[in-house]
């Protein structure tokens, strides 16, 4: 079995036939945060201008999207001083491993179900 990279996971999350700029985008973020560990707001918004990335996509499509599968954590820093109420947090990114450890379960159950359907269709059919 061949070893995935990074570009064929997140085919995955961002089929490139049907969303291929968002693709490229996330395979750009990942790389960059793999570099850095992690990535404030204002590191993101300067390398999405260093890569001509639009920071619409990015910010409304491709960073929300890989939080909610698991691959990024977002934090947000309230600075001393500052009410909840405001919306002006400090934004961090990083690498997350939720999208694999959800892998793995999906992955267990499934194969648990396939094998309680064999197990109820052969009782059925008087194998056992």
């Amino acid at each position: 079995t061949a070893r995935w990279e990074t570009e064929d996971i997140l085919k995955l999350v961002f089929p490139p036939h049907a969303q291929q700029v968002q693709h490229e985008i996330a395979v750009k973020l990942i790389r960059f945060l793999y570099e850095h560990d992690e990535a404030t707001g204002e590191m993101v918004a300067d390398w999405s201008r260093q890569n001509n990335v639009a920071n619409s996509t990015l910010r409304n499509l491709v960073i929300p999207k890989l939080i909610r599968v698991g691959i990024l954590a977002r934090q947000r820093i309230n600075p001393s001083g500052q009410s909840n109420r405001d919306k002006r947090r400090e934004m961090i990114l990083s690498l997350s491993t939720k999208f694999g450890e959800a892998l793995k379960h999906i992955g267990l159950e499934w194969n648990s179900i396939v094998e309680t359907w064999k197990h109820k269709r052969r009782q059925k059919e008087g194998q056992y």
